[in-house]
């Protein structure tokens, strides 16, 4: 005769825990038009899979699920950042969220007017361009050819000024934005006939 037996059951089997022993992180530099980077870091079971969303100001931006992201305008001026979610068989799964690159900015380029309307004189009208949504706020500084400068504080984007004391004939400026939050800074040299 045979007989049959059940054991008692076990306590409930766990899942294991995904380990992240290097944290994720965005590589590239956060400007309009360059492409950024998650580095998924290290994590054991090393079959885990991988599943990504960026984020903009720590809100999912809609479809940015891939690897690399392209800076678009509307990110100028706003923080990415991104999660990374490990997912392994028996495991349960874990969301790490990588820190926040600094403000993404946009290229900026200057348009210089520079003219000698009386002697020794050079004024000069400086525009700074930037992608939309740039906020170009700032200084621009002047520089003339034997080192002096001077500076003024940027308006809506443009700035005025005169520079003195300037020896006649051609002679070369240089001219600086300092940047914004969300404009990146850029220079421009710029030749002028001094009266």
């Amino acid at each position: 005769t045979s007989m049959t037996a059940t054991s008692r059951p076990t306590a409930a089997v766990g899942t294991g825990r995904i380990d992240v022993s290097k944290a994720p992180r965005i590589t590239g530099s956060p400007s309009a038009g360059t492409v950024l980077t998650i580095d998924p870091g290290t994590s054991s079971p090393a079959t885990a899979s991988v599943r990504y969303q960026w984020l903009r100001d720590g809100k999912p931006i809609t479809g940015a699920t891939g690897r690399t992201r392209k800076v678009s305008t509307g990110d100028i001026g706003r923080r990415l950042s991104a999660t990374v979610t490990y997912n392994a068989s028996g495991y349960s799964a874990r969301t790490v969220t990588t820190a926040v690159v600094r403000k993404a900015r946009s290229a900026s380029t200057l348009s210089v007017k520079a003219t000698s309307a009386s002697a020794g004189t050079v004024a000069f009208t400086v525009r700074v361009n930037g992608a939309p949504g740039a906020r170009l706020t700032g200084s621009v500084t002047v520089t003339d050819p034997s080192g002096r400068t001077r500076t003024v504080t940027l308006v809506k984007g443009r700035a005025a000024l005169t520079v003195t004391g300037q020896p006649t004939g051609r002679q070369t400026y240089r001219v600086t934005y300092s940047g914004s939050s969300s404009a990146a800074p850029s220079t421009k040299d710029k030749t002028a006939t001094v009266r």
